[in-house]
């Protein structure tokens, strides 16, 4: 019997700290986007040392790096938003159903 109360609790606070974590990642991601909007600024372009023509190969100009970078601090943010949002929508029903059955357990 206080096996079965050891689990359902521990249960319910795995879905609760999931649920939080999750919150925290909306909340960081929202003040960044918003708020701390130089937060993680992290794209710096270093110009190329100069070589010779036939040796450079690729090389990416200031503006194309600027977009390529700001288009991987989109897909960053949607990545931690979505899985923010996942452990959101995961957490909040576990930590109830594990609350409510050891409720009622407890009775």
């Amino acid at each position: 019997m206080k096996i079965a109360n050891f689990f359902l609790w521990a249960m319910t606070l795995i879905g609760l700290v999931i649920s939080i974590i999750g919150a925290i990642g909306l909340v960081d991601l929202a003040l960044k986007t918003w708020i701390f909007t130089k937060a993680d600024d992290n794209c710096y372009y270093y110009d190329a040392v100069r070589m010779p023509e036939e040796k450079t190969g690729n090389v990416i100009s200031e503006v194309d790096y600027q977009k390529q970078c700001l288009e991987n601090q989109t897909a960053r943010r949607q990545s931690k938003a979505a899985t923010s949002i996942a452990q959101i929508i995961i957490g909040v029903p576990v930590f109830l159903f594990f609350f409510k059955t050891a409720k009622s357990h407890k009775a």
